[in-house]
């Protein structure tokens, strides 16, 4: 549902400020330049962090 939500919201043109878009290009060059190569444990810790932070931006928050 989440992911169908974030569609909708591109679907309509509401893009991400400039700051989110710069850190998802960040992460993507951390994924693709991992060092240590990718056994299934490093594989499992990396989707669990992504996942993690997936769901606590898709639950929002206190805007701290």
């Amino acid at each position: 549902m989440a992911r169908m939500e974030m569609a909708a919201r591109a679907a309509t043109g509401e893009a991400p400020p400039l700051e989110l878009h710069h850190a998802m290009h960040t992460l993507k060059a951390s994924l693709l330049f991992h060092r240590g190569g990718w056994d299934d444990k490093e594989t499992e810790r990396v989707r669990k962090i992504i996942e993690g932070a997936a769901e606590a931006i898709a639950r929002g928050g206190d805007h701290e």
